[in-house]
């Protein structure tokens, strides 16, 4: 059950990671043919978004080799103690994604398009419990509600939009971050259920598809 939700985990970042490379991709290009600065800080708060969830993805992919025995003993400490410092290289950038985009927003005039490693890994005995795992893959309280508060507030702009222009494109922004904003609710009671975990990977991949979807949208206009 453990290396199954740790290679889930990792699977899931990479794709979502991979979908928000496209998404800086495709909002640079049309950024660099409009020149409109919405699009580049889209492009770049993808950027980081894309660059965390690779990060943490590979990091929980190494957690797995490290859980199936094929790392030396000092190895495992080193690969657990910087998986840890990915995740907070994760909500590092997520957080500075979400606060780049809402500042964005908020801008006037402007309309925006545990420390402590768990032993019982280190010592391959008793599996741990999924909700215990999940807590070890991404527990960092402060900054989740941090992001999550960013999200409210970004999911709130983009519907408003859509509401004063009833356009395509607006519905699958402000679906994208309500999508985004339920996957992190999600994250956060995964640490009291795992199967809310899964559930936050599909949602958060759904929020990429949909960003992605209107920024093809607007190219094959």
């Amino acid at each position: 059950m453990s290396n199954w939700l740790l290679a889930f985990s990792s699977a899931a970042e990479v794709i979502e990671g991979l979908v928000a490379l496209s998404i800086c991709h495709y909002a640079y290009r049309f950024y660099r043919l409009s020149g409109e600065e919405a699009l580049a800080s889209l492009s770049a708060s993808f950027l980081a978004l894309s660059v965390g969830l690779l990060v943490h993805g590979t990091s929980l992919a190494l957690i797995c080799l490290v859980t199936s025995g094929f790392a030396r003993p000092a190895l495992r400490t080193a690969i657990l103690l910087a998986s840890r410092i990915m995740g907070l290289v994760l909500f590092g950038c997520e957080a500075l994604a979400y606060g780049y985009l809402a500042y964005s927003y908020a801008k006037p005039g402007r309309r925006a398009a545990a420390l402590v490693l768990l032993p019982v890994l280190a010592a391959a005995q008793r599996p741990p419990e999924p909700e215990a795992l999940i807590r070890f893959v991404r527990y960092h309280p402060v900054l989740e509600c941090l992001v999550l508060g960013l999200l409210i507030y970004l999911t709130y702009r983009t519907i408003s939009n859509f509401l004063s222009s009833r356009d395509a494109n607006p519905f699958l922004v402000s679906f994208a971050f309500l999508f985004l904003t339920a996957a992190h609710a999600c994250f956060m009671l995964s640490y009291f259920l795992a199967a809310l975990y899964l559930t936050a990977h599909i949602l958060q991949l759904l929020a990429f598809l949909c960003m992605l979807m209107m920024l093809l949208r607007v190219i094959s206009a």
